[in-house]
């Protein structure tokens, strides 16, 4: 029996990294059905598969195959970790779907999840503002300078136990070396990028309109059975949730993170892998 040679990524992991660099999806199916076809190659060969492509394509390749390389080494360079940030029903989840495939991330962090473990250990007695949407905590605590309006102090109150645990939780991701990709509303733009230069932190951010009509759909549309199914009361919720918005924007500006304009889900994903790859030049000094 014949015996396949070893493959240099898990076929999801190969896709991901020609996502990465730019390909379109029916151009790494063909590639894919060609590693299968040939029983799998090397990076060597696949640079001859890809040899048709474009200069950029091929250099951004052999740039991420450089990068493997120096995540072995015996002083391996600190992982990839993709932050999407980004108030409610700005796009950053759905996103985040795609690049945990992208990145190849075996580690994947929700801050509402985060939330949710913390539900576990207080009460709704004691901390009634963990039990609450962001745009709905102000009613519950208020925290941060009073010249902030309530909602994003309410969103502050939130932050104040779940960002302090999603940097723990970063923080020991990079220790053991492991790609991911965090997601959520409760990381304040700029809060993580002091762990390593491989943060890779990213403000998503609809324009008002987009935002309102994906923040409305979320009980129409996704069906999600823990917001209201009442008009009037979404409208004034997203009205709350878009100065949570702006005040993650104007931590952005402060703080130098990265705003993605999301049109579309494309768009949004190229923007993003994009700055992945100019994260991995920086780290290797390329």
């Amino acid at each position: 029996m014949k015996m396949k040679p070893t493959v240099p990524y898990p076929l999801v992991i190969l896709r991901g990294r020609l996502r990465l660099i730019g390909l379109s999806y029916q151009r790494i199916e063909c590639i894919i059905a060609q590693v299968i076809d040939q029983g799998t190659i090397d990076s060597r060969e696949l640079v001859d598969v890809l040899g048709s492509e474009d200069s950029t394509i091929i250099r951004q390749f052999e740039l991420l195959a450089k990068y493997d390389d120096a995540r072995r080494n015996s002083e391996p360079i600190d992982p990839i970790v993709l932050v999407l940030e980004g108030a409610s029903a700005t796009g950053k989840s759905m996103l985040a779907l795609t690049m945990i495939c992208n990145l190849g991330a075996t580690r994947i962090i929700s801050t509402d999840t985060v939330r949710q473990v913390l539900r576990g250990v207080y009460s709704p007695q004691t901390h009634p503002e963990l039990y609450c949407h962001t745009y709905q905590a102000y009613k519950e605590r208020q925290s941060g300078p009073g010249t902030l309006s309530p909602m994003v102090r309410g969103y502050i109150a939130q932050c104040e136990h779940i960002s302090p645990v999603v940097g723990k939780i970063t923080e020991r991701i990079v220790q053991e070396g492991a790609e991911a990709v965090v997601e959520g509303v409760h990381v304040i733009p700029g809060s993580l990028s002091h762990v390593s230069q491989s943060v890779v932190e990213v403000l998503i951010n609809p324009n008002p309109e987009l935002h309102k009509n994906m923040f409305l759909s979320k009980y129409s549309m996704a069906g999600l059975k823990s917001v209201s199914s009442d008009d009037a009361r979404r409208t004034m919720e997203f009205e709350n949730t878009r100065k949570i918005q702006n005040f993650m924007l104007d931590n952005a500006g402060k703080s130098g993170i990265k705003v993605i304009e999301l049109l579309d889900y494309e768009q949004a994903e190229r923007e993003t892998c994009n700055l992945i790859i100019e994260t991995i030049k920086t780290i290797l000094d390329e």
